[in-house]
């Protein structure tokens, strides 16, 4: 502990201070006067503020209330999804507020106006359900999950049977493990229309997974031949999950979104222009690649959040000192440790979400070390579990104030529960994701011998090696097990928990890399610069920490170098610490906006 006067000034604790204009630069990659101070300044407003006691009935209500709030209030296009980086700002903001508000924006948005636009922008006899649902007379739904087939989508089993007699889709649940599972289908004060999707089958032949546009529920409750029964509660969200079934639900011709994807001709062919059943899946799921990204950056706001909350209350809450008289809690090193692993992890995790945003709008694709999806369901995976990471800490480190809802990272741990699951769980899709990365050529591994583990780019060259080397290790492994063992599931059973080490490394070392290419780009402050690089110190040192035993075997670095990581990462959050408020300041997040007790004057809130 350190002696003499504190540390950090903590006089700004209290207020509302302006973020520096550098930090907001990098948070927002430029854009938060352009995108995100109207959002902000739509969090003001009072249907926002704080509700106690609603059951979650009345919270889901609520959730759909402000959703439309906001639709008036920014005037939302139905065709949103097509202004990406405006979605993404819009939801970032809503998700610190109520997720469930969120969750209802970016289902609507993201994934079921998405899907239509995608799939039939130029249909004119589509008009009546875009002005529906743009002007959310109707709220936007999308039912993709089934209860025995959650990531395995594409075995889905709900099917869509042409009658070429009638020119209508027969929508029916063939059995049990097809329910659709955890829309928000139940019926409540908005009618809803959904993307379903379901089997094509025409003239007997499977012609794989499409999109239908289904009503599902009008004012007076769920439409004929679709039944819906409510799911259990789950904390910390309102959204009104159901489990759903058709039982022989005839759809119209136009309920079809086969788009580019192939035509069902007059005379009852279907006309494919996309080979394949997978092919075709994978072209009509599409748009569920925006909602990913929009869960993944809503979540991370959340992880910015909690850290602004815990930072300015860790400058209040005093303890006990020996020796001394009475100290804010941030000054003690054990408290630094895992709030200031929390500031570095947002930040660094802020700028693999903004790389992965500016790819996924370029109008051209870029050559580079990724595909896309794999981009995005490596930010997906890394980013929210490192944001599920940093809200479960700034809670614990909140103490009891941490459980209240006022205080808004209790809640934002049942969001982090609900988006490391939502469009495609974590796991599944980073090995996907890896599957494609570990065919990428790779030369043999070196480590990069003996340098600074104060020195950021040293660290990155540690994580870089480690990757190489995973990959090369696993291909290897993979390559012999192939030889030896029966099926291709049996082999890569074998390599898939070293895959998942490798693309979780994978991660953090893209992350640091953009985050210091980030800090690089910053020019109007020094100190900025230099206060910046210490939380990139502090991220790969509690990377290399966590994985020092690999590390050491390996012979990346020396045992005096392990022994001396503790102290450097005490030393570099001692570091940190005089700047650590304009840092949790710099993400532009403000009380006035979250509304919490313990932000501001906690005393003061309860006295």
């Amino acid at each position: 502990m350190s002696s003499g006067s504190p540390a950090v000034s903590i006089s700004r604790a209290g207020t509302d201070a302006a973020a520096h204009p550098d930090l907001l630069r990098l948070v927002y990659a430029g854009s938060f006067h352009k995108l995100h101070d109207e959002p902000r300044q739509a969090m003001l407003d009072s249907i926002f503020d704080p509700r106690e006691n609603l059951t979650a009935a009345q919270a889901c209500d609520l959730a759909y209330e402000r959703a439309d709030h906001l639709r008036k209030r920014l005037a939302i296009p139905a065709d949103i999804a097509h202004d990406p980086l405006r979605l993404f700002a819009i939801t970032e903001w809503a998700c610190l507020l109520d997720g469930t508000t969120q969750a209802v924006l970016s289902i609507h948005y993201a994934v079921c106006l998405g899907s239509i636009l995608a799939h039939g922008r130029e249909r004119t006899d589509l008009t009546d359900h875009l002005e529906a649902l743009g002007s959310m007379r109707s709220v936007g739904l999308y039912l993709a999950t089934e209860l025995g087939y959650g990531n395995n989508v594409v075995a889905l089993e709900t099917e869509a049977v042409y009658d070429h007699a009638t020119g209508e889709f027969i929508l029916r649940t063939p059995r049990p493990q097809a329910q659709k599972f955890m829309p928000n289908t139940v019926p409540g004060a908005f009618p809803k229309l959904a993307v379903v999707m379901a089997r094509l089958k025409v003239a007997g032949t499977d012609e794989g997974v499409f999109p239908f546009i289904v009503r599902i529920s009008d004012r007076d409750g769920p439409r004929p031949g679709i039944r819906v029964r409510s799911l259990p509660e789950k904390p910390g969200l309102s959204l009104d999950n159901g489990l759903t079934s058709f039982d022989d639900v005839r759809l119209p011709r136009r309920a079809l979104l086969s788009g580019a994807i192939g035509t069902l001709r007059p005379d009852g062919v279907f006309e494919a222009t996309v080979r394949g059943r997978q092919s075709r899946f994978l072209r009509a799921i599409e748009p569920i690649a925006t909602g990913r990204v929009v869960l993944t950056a809503a979540l991370l706001a959340c992880a910015r959040a909690a850290v602004f909350v815990a930072v300015r209350y860790a400058c209040q809450r005093r303890t006990f000192a020996p020796g001394r008289q009475d100290v804010p809690i941030i000054e003690y090193r054990s408290h630094q440790r895992e709030l200031f692993g929390a500031l570095a992890t947002a930040y660094v995790m802020t700028s693999l979400v903004n790389e992965t945003k500016r790819q996924f709008t370029a109008p051209h694709k870029e050559p580079g070390e990724h595909r896309l999806d794999d981009l995005i369901a490596v930010a997906k995976a890394v980013a929210t579990w490192s944001a599920s990471d940093v809200i479960h800490t700034c809670r614990e480190r909140c103490g009891a104030q941490g459980m209240f809802s006022v205080n808004r990272i209790a809640d934002y741990v049942g969001i982090a529960q609900g988006v490391v699951t939502a469009e495609g769980d974590n796991v599944v899709i980073l090995t996907k994701a890896a599957t494609h990365l570990m065919q990428r050529s790779s030369g043999a591994s070196s480590a990069p011998g003996q340098g600074d583990l104060l020195d950021p780019y040293y660290l990155l060259d540690l994580l870089a090696h480690r990757e190489t080397s995973l990959r090369n290790d696993t291909s290897s492994r993979f390559g012999n097990r192939m030889v030896h063992e029966d099926t291709r599931f049996d082999a890569w059973n074998q390599v898939v928990n070293p895959v998942l080490d490798f693309a979780r490394t994978h991660g953090a070392r893209i992350s640091l890399q953009w985050f210091l290419r980030d800090i690089e780009t910053l020019s109007e402050d020094a100190s900025v610069r230099q206060a910046l690089r210490r939380l990139a110190v502090l991220y790969g040192l509690m990377e290399i920490h966590r994985e020092a035993g690999w590390f050491l075997a390996r012979g990346a670095v020396t045992a005096s170098q392990v022994t001396s990581l503790p102290a450097l990462i005490d030393q570099t959050c001692a570091d940190i610490l005089p700047d650590a408020v304009m840092l949790a300041e710099g993400f532009g997040i403000t009380n006035d906006v979250l509304r919490t007790a313990i932000a501001d004057d906690y005393v003061a809130y309860f006295a």
